[in-house]
């Protein structure tokens, strides 16, 4: 049946011929217009002789707004969509990115069967080209990460309320931040908000938090993460505990001073999300603590090792202050993101690896070693937003210092170099320099608070030698954490266990059984005669005499990679790389010049070795050794 036509279709149709023709007037052969009437759109095209008119669809639409939006890498745009149906009757307000525009698939998208265009291709490329005609749209341009933007001499902090400026919040700085970077949202500056009392109560409280007052650095680390558009932060923070040693708690503690929406469980990420996902919500997190919760190796080989890599790929990332470049589908490079804050991350396992774990400053916490007595009071403030409207004045009196000149990247570097002298030289080289971030970080909090007339001086020295003496102490204690660590202390341990589970074994210089066979790698097992024989174990991975021990580099090399893939922590040093490690650490009793290398003679061959001391390799104790009457692999204790 065709379509039957009422008079007041007739009528419609009439004056719309009526309009077109009007429209015609001015309109060249072959040119074609848009318009809307009744609600709908219409397509005008002068033909040679008069102009047609057919309807493009059963709705009008256009771009309210159209929004530059700058993540602080790249720039996209994205268009605020109205419409309304022929009948009168709104359409949901909606926002595609505008290459979509065009393609008109997203107005069966988001408006459903109800908004029609007219059957055919070409109908769907007029009524996208009538949206952009008829519209004017408002030009708005907004920033997707929080943090430092320099808007000529003054420097403003971006947060999900708004903009803190020189002169306070400015909410008409529009930001549009998506998923848990809504939750940074702090207050307007307020000065009468903060007593010197209260001031003075969270910052005992963070130094009465843990037991050797590592809650001090926990608070250098929020300001550290503020200032790191003045100078980058090339360190993380890592809490680790068991179950229930709190350390998420903590954790939601200094990510509340962001916004009181934060707690110990609502964080901003987990190491549940992919390495990418986590390396672009951190360059996000501008200017801002970025808390990633829960690193726990467990499941599959292949899943311990993915989480492994996350963690290198994160952690990394922000201690190099650059992301792994990345092909795009067109074989173009993409943009590398990466950590521009500081990134907190807990766990119940430390991420492997020795240069990563020198890029963190690593606070172990145990069970009952946090006063819970605090942590409740902290927990307190930072869900009534008291700990958010600290930062927010702090926020507010170093943008008024950066817009003097007082404050700059130089002056973060001052600190940091200061107390990088203080703390001296204990553990790995990066171990001073880690620790004098999060002790800068400390010391500009403490600066606004006194310049605020929140503290006195007295009370400022007494908090930063309480500080640095905690920061002394965690040297320590991660020199000890970096030593075991290491490649050179992996290898030996890894090369103990093969020898001491039967993994591999050594040999005497003759190939025969050596004197303390059952520590280096053979075992007793019984013959067909009864007598008790020596059988090596595994790989001979190495010779041995009275006094050292000869590994063969490549033979031992390949069976402890097997050994440190079996438990979910790959050394994957090359073999010239653990050479020198070894060297260094001390453990090389005899090299040849410029080599970590020693010659020889093995089994009538000479060769260049590994050379050990044996007793400080191995713990022996004397035993039996019988002579040997058989076969080298064949010999009886």
């Amino acid at each position: 049946m065709g379509r039957v036509t009422t008079v007041e279709q007739l009528k419609k149709e009439t004056e719309a011929a009526k309009a077109a023709s009007a429209q015609a007037e001015t309109m060249a052969v072959g040119e074609i217009r848009y318009t809307t009437w009744d609600g709908c759109f219409h397509m005008i095209e002068q033909g040679k002789k008069a102009a047609t008119t057919r309807r493009l669809s059963n709705f009008t639409a256009e771009i309210a707004e159209e929004v530059t939006e700058f993540d602080g890498a790249t720039t996209s745009k994205v268009f605020r969509i109205i419409g309304r149906l022929e009948t009168g009757q709104p359409l949901p307000e909606i926002d595609i990115p505008a290459d979509q525009l065009d393609r008109t698939a997203w107005i069966t998208e988001h408006w459903g069967a109800a908004a029609q265009i007219s059957v055919g291709n070409k109908f769907r490329d007029h009524v996208a080209a009538a949206i952009k005609q008829h519209s004017r749209p408002k030009q708005t341009h907004v920033a997707l990460h929080t943090g430092w933007l320099q808007n000529r001499d003054e420097h403003i902090y971006l947060t999900s309320s708004g903009a803190i400026t020189t002169h306070g919040l400015d909410t008409s700085r529009e930001t549009r931040l998506h998923g848990f970077l809504k939750g940074y949202n702090l207050p307007a500056p307020d000065k009468d908000a903060i007593s010197p009392e209260f001031l003075q109560d969270v910052i005992r409280n963070f130094a009465g938090l843990l037991k050797h007052h590592e809650g001090l650095l926990c608070l250098g680390a929020v300001v550290r993460a503020v200032v790191s558009h003045f100078e980058p932060a090339k360190v993380s923070l890592y809490l680790a505990g068991v179950t229930g040693t709190r350390k998420s708690a903590i954790a939601g503690v200094l990510q509340s001073f962001f916004g009181s929406e934060f707690d110990g469980s609502n964080l901003p990420a987990n190491w549940s999300s992919t390495g990418n996902s986590l390396e672009k919500q951190a360059f996000l997190a501008k200017d801002a603590l970025f808390v990633v919760d829960d690193f726990l190796a467990r499941g599959t080989p292949t899943e311990v090792a993915r989480m492994h890599k996350t963690a290198e790929q994160l952690i990394r990332g922000q201690a190099n202050q650059a992301g792994r470049q990345r092909l795009s589908s067109t074989a173009q490079l993409r943009e590398a993101y990466h950590s521009r804050g500081l990134i907190l991350a807990t766990g119940e396992d430390v991420p492997n690896g020795h240069s990563l774990q020198a890029r963190m400053v690593q606070i172990s916490i145990e069970k009952d070693g946090v006063d819970l007595s605090a942590l409740s009071e902290l927990q307190e403030f930072g869900q009534s937003g008291e700990l958010a409207q600290i930062l927010s004045n702090c926020i507010q009196w170093l943008a008024t210092m950066a817009f003097t000149g007082h404050f700059k990247g130089s002056t973060v570097k001052w600190w940091a170099n200061k107390y990088r002298r203080r703390l001296g030289t204990v553990g790995h080289a990066r171990t001073p320099d880690n620790l004098a971030n999060l002790l800068c970080g400390l010391k500009v909090f403490l600066l606004w608070a006194r310049t605020e007339k929140l503290i006195d001086e007295e009370f400022e020295t007494g908090v930063l030698e309480t500080a640095l003496s905690a920061a002394k102490n965690l040297a320590v204690m991660q020199a000890e954490a970096d030593h075991e660590a290491s490649d050179a202390q992996r290898y030996i341990d890894l090369l103990r266990s093969a020898l001491q589970s039967g993994r591999g074994h050594v040999a005497s210089l003759n190939g025969l059984c050596p004197h303390h066979a059952s520590a280096l790698g053979w075992r007793e097992e019984q013959g067909r005669d009864g007598n008790f024989y020596a059988k090596p174990q595994g790989d001979r991975i190495g010779w041995v005499d009275d006094t050292h021990l000869y590994v063969d580099p490549k033979a031992a090399l390949s069976l402890i990679k097997k050994m440190s893939n079996d438990v979910g922590n790959y050394l994957g040093s090359s073999d010239r790389a653990i050479s020198k490690a070894l060297k260094e650490a001390g453990w090389l009793a005899k090299t040849e010049d410029r080599r970590n290398t020693f010659k020889v003679t093995c089994e009538s061959v000479r060769r260049n070795v590994l050379c050990f001391d044996l007793g400080k390799v191995m713990e022996l104790v004397d035993e039996h050794q019988p002579v040997a009457e058989n076969q080298p692999n064949d010999l009886p204790f």
